[in-house]
């Protein structure tokens, strides 16, 4: 277990994140019931929400929560507010903000560490950011200064699975299942009102966490009828929203065997295979999606989703001029989406286009005034061009909008640091420290620190 968590810490501090969550999962089957349990399930939230899986980061807090207060014999206080301070961040996100109070105050009742009382105490006061970026893309940009420190294989995060449609939240599943049955709107449906109306009703399980139930409903429908491309997609993301990306890349496949030509097929079978650290196959994936969409004359903001991902694919494999190609194209395809601008940014003043990386930054935030990391990157890129106070005036700005986030106070560090400023950036890097610790227990602050 030691081992296992070297090698969790070391994934997360490289970016990581669903490589770092396969270890957690060694880590959660090994810690038993006491403490050790709860800091792996603790951990293996941290990197959920480093992916903005919130609902996952939701459940693993909750049972770290349980088994610490289950015995106060094994209670760490300091675990505890960390719990309650993801949770609620986690909740935050999910637009649950009446919850996310209520588990930041539960947290204030615990009397511990004074830095997590004092972030607590901060989270209720502003509502935290978490609450004004709930709407912000699904890939959160890397924050990085050199192409040495880039990676974005936290970005590549396994789509859910297809939205039947938004129902009011009074409705049950199975009423929310036949009205979109009855109205067509399955994607990927067979025009069978009984056999769509499972497929919906087996998405809607999957995107609400129940993944055991929804690879039970698909595997009963393959069991009737093996040719229906949605109960392999629909099976295949339950399984790897689980963790189980084996299982996953084989339903792709067997979506893909059914249609050749079903784009969200390779899709998420790319994200499956770059999960896994198979990188080439999630290219050729990713390649196919992109081809087979442009080939069938399909709508720009469709071939948006898959241009993304192929550029973070590129991104990590360092081939920044590809993937700024891809970034630049899908933000063309779709002009709202920020996170596109934001990872052109970077691509381009990783190869030492500082202005043109500004130009897209300031697009991004543009689109996304709340968008904390595009402030950060776009400080960095200003420092990169040695302007000193421009910098520190949009690093400022980040803080601004979340003064905890550890990133932006390490590079500012770094600018601070870098002007001989070093008292100033002694703070810094001592609230970085702190403050990145509460995401990944035992990571501090150093020169070698990456963002």
């Amino acid at each position: 277990p030691a081992l296992t968590m070297e090698a969790f810490l070391r994934q997360c501090a490289a970016g990581h994140f669903p490589q770092a969550i396969a270890t957690a999962d060694a880590l959660v089957r090994d810690g038993g019931i006491g403490e050790a349990a709860a800091l792996a399930l603790c951990n293996r939230a941290a990197a959920y929400f480093r992916i903005e899986l919130f609902k996952h980061c939701e459940r693993d807090c909750r049972a770290a929560l349980a088994l610490l207060l289950k015995d106060s014999g094994v209670a760490s206080t300091v675990l505890q507010q960390t719990c309650y301070t993801r949770l609620g961040d986690a909740l935050a996100k999910l637009n649950r903000t009446a919850e996310a109070k209520a588990e930041w105050s539960n947290g204030l009742r615990v009397q511990g560490d004074l830095d997590a009382h004092l972030t607590l105490q901060e989270r209720l006061k502003v509502g935290h950011s978490a609450t004004a970026t709930s709407a912000a893309p699904a890939l959160p940009a890397p924050v990085c200064a050199t192409a040495t420190t880039t990676t974005a294989a936290s970005q590549l995060v396994l789509k859910q699975a297809p939205q039947p449609a938004l129902l009011p939240d009074k409705e049950s599943l199975d009423e929310a299942a036949a009205q979109v049955a009855t109205k067509g709107l399955v994607q990927f449906g067979v025009g069978n009102a009984e056999i769509d109306k499972t497929i919906a009703l087996g998405y809607l399980q999957v995107n609400t966490g129940k993944f055991d139930v929804a690879t039970k409903m698909f595997s009963g429908l393959i069991l009737k009828n093996p040719h229906i491309v949605a109960a392999y997609l629909g099976r295949g993301t339950a399984y790897a929203l689980a963790g189980d990306l084996r299982k996953a890349v084989t339903d792709f496949t067997c979506a893909i065997d059914e249609d050749p030509h079903c784009h969200d097929a390779h899709v998420r079978r790319g994200q499956a295979f770059a999960a896994l650290g198979d990188d080439q196959s999630a290219l050729d994936d990713l390649n196919t999606a992109v081809n087979h969409l442009a080939a069938s004359g399909a709508p720009d903001a469709d071939r948006a989703e898959p241009l993304h991902q192929r550029g973070l694919l590129r991104f990590k494999m360092r081939n920044y001029a590809r993937a700024a190609a891809d970034f630049k194209a899908a933000a063309a395809s779709d002009g709202l989406r920020s996170a596109s601008w934001n990872h052109l940014g970077l691509c381009l003043n990783t190869l030492g286009s500082g202005a043109e990386a500004i130009d897209a930054l300031a697009k991004a935030v543009a689109l996304q005034p709340s968008y904390r990391d595009a402030w950060t990157n776009m400080a960095q890129a200003w420092r990169d061009l040695g302007e000193y106070d421009k910098s520190l005036q949009l690093f400022n700005r980040a803080l601004e909008l979340d003064p905890n986030h550890g990133q932006a106070l390490y590079l500012r560090g770094m600018l601070h640091f870098g002007a001989g400023r070093h008292r100033e950036a002694l703070e810094d890097f001592e609230r970085a420290a702190t403050l990145l610790a509460q995401v990944v227990p035992g990571f501090s602050a150093s020169p070698e620190l990456r963002g």
